[in-house]
């Protein structure tokens, strides 16, 4: 399991002055990085501020495209409600190799993303359905003919109910108990398989779709509902857990190499990777 530890800011100061720079996932990297026109991306926004100014994320969103290289000092910021994220694509996810500099980060999460991710991903899962699902055809094979052999020993034992009496009787009352309630037993587990194989199938779709999302994170996020993004966050966090006195927040993100994603019935838009 992969935890990531990040300061979580409580309060932000409500002054605007030259040295801060704004981004926003509406915003351009050809705009001046003002609070009326926001960046894109962490580097526009580090080559707009001065050494010692703050960067304000202003909307969740991801903002990397590549590591990010920090060569001044700088305190990047989400404000309160917003979550930023910085993706670490197969190396890190932020480069400090200036001496003497001082880093801050708030409400920012660090994200591992290797590029063999998506690929991981979609063949453990798809491996584990696999098997998962050959195992539940072969019940699902047996299961009528086990039915309909409690069927036919049941009708074979109704038929000579009326030549019989006493003790006979009794234990072909027994008998055909006992068969009335393995045959509802061997067809409500003949639904269950059913509707274990059809939540397989949505499983798979849902593994395709988050891998595809993984594969192509930074422009996908971005043109994302707002159902999908959390769609998408309910399939790899696991848990977050703030900690106010600390000033901290614990992210724990689902290690989807073991557990599957949970497949959901509404239709969802199609994201093409």
């Amino acid at each position: 399991m992969t935890v990531f530890v990040v300061t979580l800011l409580l309060s932000a100061p409500a002054h605007a002055q030259l040295f801060r720079s704004y981004l926003a996932p509406t915003g351009s990297d050809a705009n001046p990085c003002t609070l009326l026109a926001p960046c894109r991306l962490l580097p526009a926004a580090l080559a707009a501020v001065a050494d010692g100014g703050e960067i304000w994320i202003l909307e969740s969103a991801n903002y990397n495209t590549a590591p990010v290289n920090i060569t001044k000092s700088v305190t990047i910021l989400a404000v309160p409600g917003a979550l930023g994220s910085v993706l670490a694509m197969a190396g890190d996810a932020i480069d400090i190799a200036t001496a003497g500099v001082k880093v801050a980060l708030r409400n920012l999460v660090i994200v591992p993303l290797p590029g063999s991710l998506a690929a991981d991903v979609e063949a453990s899962v798809k491996e584990r359905l696999q098997g998962q699902r050959k195992e539940l055809l072969t019940e699902r094979k047996k299961l009528p003919g086990q039915i309909a052999a409690l069927s036919v020993e049941g009708k074979r034992l109704l038929d000579t109910m009326a030549d019989v009496s006493g003790v006979a009787r009794r234990l072909a009352d027994e008998r055909l108990q006992g068969l009335g309630d393995e045959l509802g037993r061997c067809e409500a587990r003949l639904a269950t398989v059913e509707r274990e194989l059809a939540t397989l199938e949505r499983t798979a779709l849902e593994s395709s779709w988050v891998a595809r999302c993984l594969n192509d994170f930074t422009t996908i996020w971005d043109v994302l509902t707002p159902e999908n993004r959390g769609r998408l966050l309910r399939a790899v966090v696991q848990r977050v857990d703030v900690d106010e006195p600390a000033n901290q927040m614990k992210v724990f993100m689902v290690d989807l190499c073991v557990e599957l994603p949970a497949p959901v019935d509404t239709a969802t838009e199609e994201v093409t990777a």
